[in-house]
């Protein structure tokens, strides 16, 4: 089992640039086991969602930024992350998500929180036999927006 964590801290969320870009290498297993997202407006607005989709097609270009994640193993001394598996943000050409997102945060910006909890055997997983992207992405609403998540990347 390859669990790990992600985040990125307060950031306008968008409706058309992905918050986050999780590259998977061919015919690897990606599994949300838990996530949050939090609303860090700094005044009181309509509620706003955040999605998490797959790509249709790959975003790609520039010199993306990384975020990188962390092993969930306690002794993961030594442990690195598996070629291929990288979570970035800041493409020059942005994926293209396919129309309906596989789950939806809903949270109120000034501090409104969702999370996103794993039912044991009903996992939100994604797997293609070549490289893929999973985007997450506003749907809703531009305020300023955090999150965390946890992901297993299965062989």
């Amino acid at each position: 089992m390859s669990l790990w964590t992600f985040s990125r801290g307060s950031h306008a969320q968008s409706l058309t640039v992905a918050s986050a870009v999780i590259n998977v290498p061919a015919g690897r297993m990606l599994r949300f086991i838990s996530g949050s997202v939090v609303g860090m407006a700094s005044a009181a607005v309509a509620g706003a969602e955040f999605g998490i989709y797959l790509a249709s097609a790959n975003g790609s270009g520039g010199s993306p930024t990384s975020i990188t994640p962390k092993p969930v193993d306690p002794n993961a001394d030594g442990l690195s992350v598996p070629s291929g598996f990288s979570i970035v943000y800041g493409y020059t050409t942005e994926p293209t998500l396919e129309s309906d997102p596989k789950a939806r945060l809903r949270f109120q910006p000034l501090g409104g929180r969702d999370w996103l909890v794993a039912v044991p055997g009903a996992e939100l997983e994604f797997w293609k036999s070549t490289a893929y992207q999973v985007a997450l992405r506003g749907i809703s609403g531009t305020p300023n927006v955090a999150f965390d998540f946890t992901v297993e990347l299965k062989p």
